[in-house]
């Protein structure tokens, strides 16, 4: 047992924290210390955040508005206020987001550190914030930013919950999902809501789908549900899906309108394919080792895809042997500034 056991929060804002941030609230626990989380009210956010971690208490604060004035004033602001009134009755130690900027924020006020972890310096208002608050704000070391608070590793924080440390694909789970590996895609598209794709008013995965793809077998995870009836040809994952990186794992390609899974996709060695407008400095590593490409033409991706030779798993695990070697692991870099740094 630690001499002291810390009071964790982590502000869960998206499904990639539940993935990000669920190894360290695991080994915190190990650990001995107390991690709890916050969730935003968005989409099916605090469902897979239940799913993922049953026995860690979890307080549902603020919702997920689209268009700038409700993200800006509900999400943001007022948000802000009510994290405030939480935190100030219940003991924290330290709080832990992605980017982190709104629980920073409310350490700063109520005597309390605040940690962060990002990989979209794009998106420019989250970033600079978490910059000004987040102590320490980890990055990863391609994006090239440099500050006081700045800590930069090697590779992608999804790496932390991805790497052969952590993650190991079930080969039964996408048989019982009655998918034969390696003979599906794998898509998955988002809704153009969030700051991040309030400009991108066109459908590409849709297109990609009234093009041919349609006729070929496929599996895809929607952001908004109700686009379903959309594609009649595919199956469509109900969500929360309990294994979604061994469909992803075992999938011919991923392809996808948003960046996180694509990512997630090129580290598990799978043939990703990021179909959105947005350029992204986080993409620019996988890109260079040729395991992502950026084609938001669904034309140019759909010859791309069609043309892709069937591989196998020891092709995908020679892929993250050799990330293992190069790059750092985010969850200990996580779990030392949480503890160590107390």
């Amino acid at each position: 047992m630690p001499i002291k056991s810390l009071r964790v929060v982590f502000d869960i804002q998206h499904p990639s924290d539940v993935n990000v941030f669920k190894p360290v609230v695991v080994e915190l626990k190990e650990m001995g210390h107390i991690p709890s989380l916050i969730c935003l009210a968005r989409g099916r956010v605090p469902q897979i955040a239940r799913m993922e971690m049953p026995k860690v208490a979890q307080t549902i604060i603020g919702v997920h508005c689209s268009g700038r004035i409700g993200l800006y004033i509900r999400t943001g602001l007022w948000r802000e206020l009510r994290l405030l009134a939480y935190m100030a009755f219940g003991k924290v130690d330290v709080a832990v987001g992605q980017p982190g900027f709104q629980t920073a924020l409310a350490g700063k006020m109520l005597g309390f550190r605040g940690i962060g972890i990002y990989d979209d310096p794009e998106h420019g208002i989250n970033h600079k914030l978490s910059m000004k608050w987040c102590d320490p704000y980890l990055l990863p070391e391609c994006l090239s930013v440099q500050g006081e608070s700045i800590r930069s590793f090697k590779g992608l924080k999804e790496w932390g919950y991805l790497s052969p440390k952590r993650f190991t694909p079930s080969i039964e789970y996408v048989r019982n999902q009655g998918l034969s590996p390696f003979s599906y895609f794998f898509l998955r598209e988002i809704a153009p809501r969030s700051l991040n794709y309030l400009n991108e008013t066109h459908y590409p995965i849709k297109q990609l789908y009234d093009q041919g793809l349609c006729k070929h077998p496929a599996v895809i995870s929607l952001e908004d549900p109700t686009r379903r009836s959309l594609f009649p040809k595919w199956k469509v994952l109900k969500e929360p899906v309990e294994d979604i990186h061994s469909i992803m794992f075992f999938s011919k390609a991923c392809i996808s309108s948003g960046d996180s899974m694509v990512r997630e996709g090129a580290q598990l060695g799978v043939k990703s394919i990021y179909m959105g407008k947005r350029l992204m400095q986080a993409n620019k590593p996988i890109i260079e080792m040729g395991l992502l490409r950026h084609v938001p033409s669904p034309q140019i991706a759909l010859e791309y895809v069609l043309g892709l030779e069937r591989d196998d798993t020891s092709v995908r695990e020679g892929v993250r042997d050799m990330l293992q070697d190069l790059w750092d692991d985010p969850v200990d870099l996580l779990l030392d500034a949480i503890v160590n740094e107390e």
